[in-house]
């Protein structure tokens, strides 16, 4: 009996190879299908985490001044947040005075801060005080996660080498309106106002006499001329 082969294989083999093949097709599409699993599960886990950054920001007190700021940018809230930064925090505007930070915030909820005033652009570029400081910052999630850790840098050099153009806000009308009521509270005796009343329509009613006057003094003549 004589049995067909193809490429030096028969059928029985070729079929036996296009099993093994299947198997090993399958146990290929398990392994990526698990891992893609895997990682859309662990990005679901990232994108619900929170977020906590430390950085600089300008103050809405003025462009040249800068506040610190603790934040979450994550999706969930952050609890027992920790913040370590080294060198100690000192802002020159005040006499190189220590920036107090809480020792913990018990919780951010997303997108909610901690703020408090660092120092001026202006103070900060005299100053011998370091320009770069190494945070780390430690929280926890409210779903179980005990504890993450998070590092950042902060540095004066980009923040006091830069031209800046100030807009007037609302802080600034706010400023002016004080003003302008000391001012008033300065100039009134005892807390009175004085006000000066014009009533225009008799005023205009002399002016129109006067002319009128002027007009008979200079005589027939010159109304004549004027005619």
């Amino acid at each position: 009996m004589v049995t067909a082969t193809f490429w030096g294989m028969s059928a029985g083999g070729w079929t036996a190879l296009a099993g093994v093949c299947g198997v090993l097709l399958a146990l290929g599409a398990a392994i990526v299908g698990g891992w893609q699993l895997r990682e859309a599960r662990r990005l679901r886990i990232e994108q619900a985490q929170p977020y906590i950054a430390v950085y600089t920001d300008p103050s809405p007190a003025g462009s040249w001044v800068f506040d610190l700021v603790i934040k979450n940018f994550g999706r969930t809230p952050a609890t027992n947040i920790r913040v370590q930064i080294q060198p100690d925090l000192k802002r020159a505007a005040y006499g190189d005075e220590t920036v107090a930070l809480p020792a913990m915030i018990p919780t951010l909820v997303p997108g909610q801060e901690w703020r408090t005033f660092w120092d001026t652009q202006l103070a900060r570029k005299d100053s011998s005080l370091p320009s770069s400081y190494a945070v780390e910052v430690r929280f926890s999630d409210a779903i179980g996660k005990p504890e993450y850790c998070l590092r950042f840098e902060l540095d004066w050099e980009a923040s006091t080498h830069r031209d800046v153009v100030d807009v007037a806000s609302f802080h600034d009308a706010a400023k002016a309106l004080q003003e302008i009521r000391t001012t008033l509270k300065n100039a009134m005796p005892q807390g009175a106002l004085n006000v000066l009343a014009r009533d225009g329509d008799a005023r205009d009613e002399q002016e129109r006499a006067r002319f009128e006057q002027r007009r008979r003094d200079l005589g027939p003549s010159t109304q004549a001329s004027n005619d």
